[in-house]
């Protein structure tokens, strides 16, 4: 008998915006993060008609249809490079080495659009436990903004995106998940370099020369700064573009205050690499990786703070432009994105 528990959401990348391309890469969402709703913009009329007390009912219309969603998964290194595409703008799956493959996501000049079904549950009368099933199918959907955060625990990625539209036309999928031979990424596991960067390629993990230590969160969040207000037809959003450069902000808390290195790159405004690498499972060679590199940050926010006896520091970074400003990169058994 299916249950809530049964819920799941499935996205694909469109090939055209607001056409739906029969999603088909479930996702491991979180349930407190994940929340997906039509929001239509609703005209109520103005005009006065003698003796009524309350707005006329029939004077309501929609003039925009919205949808508004956002979307919570601990990072994984499987089942997700669909998902990073839909970040990043470009992704691409190569072999590294027998059964092992490197998913490169960079930052597109274009944003894709998505579809993305939410298999949800009615519940029946307060005599029954019966549930049926309700399928909300959005259509031209788009990142606004993401956040990855890599705290004392695992890393988590929050997706927030704006959708054209929602309806239940269309019928479920099957569901089909990563496979279990694979988890989270741990804190245990996680690096954090700067220095001199040496970006990934198709096949080769990104480096950087100087490790640091002694952190007790990362945070990158991205805004790709969309212009959600373009007209379409029959009261539909049209396709999204940017308004203006993407964003780039990197919070770097509770750093244990061991020397000028920041405070130097704050005063001179110089640029400041960036490299987090998490290393996950073993595969036939090497180990899974998650990876997020930025080749130009520079310090715009600094405070010094004493945390039980420990002096740190708080730091707030904001990306620039580089031939390649970020990269994404997946160590991974799957053999396509």
């Amino acid at each position: 008998m299916a249950t809530t528990l049964d819920r799941a959401v499935i996205i694909k990348k469109e090939s055209t915006f607001g056409t739906y391309p029969t999603v088909d890469r479930a996702l491991e969402y979180l349930d407190g993060d994940t929340s997906i709703n039509a929001k239509p913009n609703i005209y109520q009329g103005q005009g006065l008609r003698a003796g009524a007390l309350l707005p006329d009912g029939s004077r309501r219309v929609i003039t925009k249809y919205n949808t508004e969603g956002s979307l919570g998964v601990e990072c994984l290194a499987k089942g997700q490079g669909t998902l990073w595409e839909i970040l990043m703008g470009s992704g691409a799956s190569n072999l590294v080495s027998t059964g092992v493959y490197q998913q490169l996501f960079t930052m597109a000049a274009q944003i894709p659009s998505f579809s993305i079904q939410e298999q949800w549950f009615l519940v029946g009368t307060d005599l029954v436990d019966t549930f049926t099933a309700a399928t909300y199918t959005t259509y031209g959907a788009m990142v606004t903004d993401w956040e990855l955060s890599m705290t004392e625990d695992v890393a988590v990625l929050k997706v927030n995106f704006a959708g054209r539209k929602t309806d239940t036309v269309q019928s479920p999928v099957a569901v089909t998940l990563p496979s279990t031979s694979t988890q989270p990424l741990s804190r245990a596991n996680l690096s954090f370099s700067t220095g001199t960067l040496t970006a990934a390629t198709t096949t080769a993990l990104a480096s950087a020369t100087t490790a640091v230590t002694g952190f007790d969160s990362i945070t990158v969040k991205v805004n790709n700064n969309l212009n959600l207000d373009r007209p379409g037809s029959s009261g539909l959003r049209g396709k999204p573009v940017p308004a203006g450069p993407r964003e780039i902000e990197v919070t770097i808390s509770g750093l244990e205050h061991r020397d000028a290195t920041f405070e130097t790159a704050y005063s001179a405004q110089t640029a400041v690499s960036f490299l987090t690498d998490y290393t996950g499972l073993a595969l036939t060679t090497g180990n899974e990786h998650l990876q997020v590199a930025i080749a130009d940050l520079r310090v715009d926010d600094l405070t010094k703070k004493v945390e039980n006896g420990v002096p740190k520091l708080d730091l707030v970074l904001k990306g620039q432009q580089a031939t390649t400003p970020m990269q994404v990169v997946i160590r991974t058994a799957d053999n396509a994105l």
